[in-house]
């Protein structure tokens, strides 16, 4: 009598019974199982190699090293840049908005700093606009007004002026594209380690985990630091210095460990 297991033929004479069937039927499945084992292990394994690769990969082209960015800021700064800045007039419904023109391509673009801004009030012309106004909107983008306000165009519904960098737009530019920020101080018994630029974790000495960041804007740099739990991340402090965050990330730690502690008591 010939047995088929596995795809193969098995002669199953002199063989005394069903228990030693049963028995290469049972050895049988053991070795599929432990093929199928592999397979799968073999497989979980290739994926958490491509995905460490595309890691490695997707970090080496952002990060880049202090110096490679100073090499490259000086392009970045002066290949695009607000030339003048235009206020637009709709003919029909009055509404006014101000935009900026690059004086590289004379064009707008859609950087933060350059979206296009409503004007309040209604207008029937731009030259109607007041140029307090326009001068106030454009500084609080980081700019100055230096030139005269004139139509633009031939459907008079425009007008542009020459518009310069502040020292604010420039401090902020330097703050992105510049040396990378100080690492915070910390005090005995705390931990700091740099995760990337502006970023850092850090440990507390009662050993909570905090992420300490730094976000540059034109009113100066933004520190924030939050205290991570099981369900995120729960925002501590934010302000305009690393010392004023990190004294509110060490009192939310020993507010924390009091917590805990009164909790163990009544518990």
């Amino acid at each position: 009598m010939r047995y088929t297991l596995g795809g193969a033929d098995v002669d199953l004479e002199g063989w005394a019974g069903l228990d030693d069937v049963r028995a290469i039927v049972r050895a049988d499945r053991r070795r599929s199982a432990a093929l199928e084992t592999d397979r799968r292990r073999i497989k979980q394994e290739q994926r958490r190699a491509a995905h460490r690769m595309q890691g490695e990969r997707r970090q080496d082209t952002v990060r880049l090293t202090a110096e490679e960015r100073r090499a490259i800021a000086p392009s970045r700064r002066g290949k695009h840049r607000p030339k003048t800045a235009e206020p637009y007039v709709s003919p029909i419904t009055g509404a006014a908005v101000l935009a900026w023109v690059c004086g590289t391509c004379n064009s707008t673009h859609d950087d933060h700093l350059w979206r296009p801004q409503t004007i309040g009030g209604n207008c029937r012309t731009p030259l109607a606009v007041e140029r307090d106004t326009l001068a106030a909107l454009v500084e609080k983008r980081g700019w100055a007004v230096t030139g005269t306000w004139m139509v633009h165009g031939t459907r008079g519904d425009t007008m542009r002026a020459i518009i310069a960098p502040t020292p604010a737009y420039l401090a902020w530019v330097d703050a992105i594209y510049g040396p990378d920020p100080a690492t915070p101080e910390v005090e005995a018994g705390e931990y700091i380690g740099t995760v990337q630029r502006g970023w850092w974790d850090v440990v507390s000495r009662e050993g909570r985990r905090y992420e300490l960041t730094v976000r540059p804007v034109l009113t100066g740099p933004v520190w924030s630091v939050r205290y991570r739990t099981a369900d995120g991340f729960e925002t501590v402090a934010t302000t305009g210095t690393a010392g004023t965050v990190s004294i509110g990330m060490r009192a939310h730690s020993a507010e924390r460990g009091h917590q805990s502690t009164d909790e163990g008591h009544t518990g």
